[in-house]
């Protein structure tokens, strides 16, 4: 009851809250995209993200508590599932503004019991998001089956042959190089990250950033 009560009254300074907010979701990547959209945010606004990994209804609360949400123009929320419906619990206590999926494969396929299974839950984010919004969505095979259009958001796609994405990724020691699409425009990035899963993770919150 105690943590009921918390929660809700970090729903209701949510809902009251001016700044955008905007949640992800995803089989992977999350909390990367997350601290990379607050970085860049944070060049010209207040942000205020979910700490470390809290993606549930108590972590989410935890991390306003105590906050004057008024003080912020952003607040980015991570939003993990281990069953149907979490998502959809999590977006009612945030009410995003718009929403980032990074991508879906079979991680916790043992609880959720199927892929499809896993794609409807991801899914949940949409129909969470306020209509207008922009759905920034990592392409693969899996979430190509998301209908962003029945939700009624705009959708951003992410990936070599997306809107916006990380291309001719080049990876080494020192770190990696890729050019960055944002719509028409492309820029050549170096970045000291490891890993060519963070080019792709970094054209994710570029992507969100660029189009709010």
């Amino acid at each position: 009851a105690k943590n009921k009560k918390f929660v809700e009254r970090a729903r209701e300074q949510l809902h009251a809250a001016p700044c955008v907010k905007v949640g992800i979701t995803g089989s992977f990547g999350k909390t990367s995209v997350k601290n990379f959209l607050a970085a860049i945010l944070s060049v010209k606004y207040r942000v205020l993200a979910t700490p470390e990994s809290f993606n549930t209804p108590l972590g989410i609360a935890r991390a306003v508590d105590g906050e004057n949400l008024a003080d912020y123009d952003m607040f980015i929320a991570e939003m993990g599932a281990r069953n149907p419906g979490d998502i959809a619990e999590l977006c009612d206590l945030v009410s995003p503004d718009h929403c980032i999926v990074t991508g879906i494969c079979p991680q916790h396929v043992e609880s959720f019991g199927g892929i499809e299974n896993i794609i409807a839950a991801k899914g949940e984010i949409l129909g969470g998001t306020k209509k207008g919004g922009f759905a920034v969505v990592g392409q693969d095979e899996n979430t190509d089956k998301l209908d962003v259009a029945a939700a009624g958001l705009v959708k951003v796609s992410v990936g070599e042959h997306g809107e916006c994405g990380a291309r001719d990724i080049r990876c080494s020691a020192s770190g990696i190089d890729f050019k960055l699409a944002l719509g028409v425009f492309e820029t050549s990035v170096h970045s000291r990250l490891l890993g060519g899963h963070n080019a792709r993770n970094l054209a994710l919150a570029a992507a969100v950033a660029y189009k709010m």
